[in-house]
């Protein structure tokens, strides 16, 4: 089975995929998961107030947060 890549995303593909799909674990199927750094994550944060990106972000399993000593609120 071939090796899924990893991709490091910024904020504006995050939002358009919440936009596009029910669920990011829908991309299994080829991405193995996504890295998003820590300053990606404080902007999806921020405009949390705005849209339910954020929130969709923490709940997908392919998401992994790219922090700073891990004091991002949703690391893993």
């Amino acid at each position: 089975m071939p090796v899924k890549p990893s991709l490091v995303v910024n904020s504006s593909p995050l939002i358009a995929l919440v936009a596009a799909l029910p669920d990011f674990d829908q991309l299994a199927g080829i991405v193995g998961r996504f890295i998003v750094p820590a300053e990606v994550i404080a902007e999806l944060v921020t405009g949390g107030l705005k849209d339910d990106t954020a929130a969709r972000v923490q709940a997908a399993s392919l998401l992994v947060a790219n922090v700073d000593g891990g004091r991002t609120p949703w690391y893993r």
